[in-house]
């Protein structure tokens, strides 16, 4: 993604648990300003570091959305 070469409106993150941090640095450097990012599965505690370099906006049913 990082290859993309632009900046993304909406992000959203589910998949390999290990890796989700790792893809919440890489949401951050994606996203726009004005954009959000939603994380699945968001309670889990080995998300709380890479959830704190955002701004959370929401939260619903395991679900969070982020914005920068």
């Amino acid at each position: 993604p990082l290859l993309f070469g632009g900046e993304l409106d909406l992000i959203f993150v589910d998949g390999l648990d290990p890796e989700r941090p790792n893809c919440l640095r890489t949401a951050r450097k994606l996203v726009s300003c004005d954009g959000v990012v939603l994380l699945h599965d968001a309670e889990r505690e080995w998300y709380r570091e890479a959830i704190s370099q955002f701004k959370i906006l929401e939260e619903q049913d395991g679900t969070v959305a982020l914005k920068k």
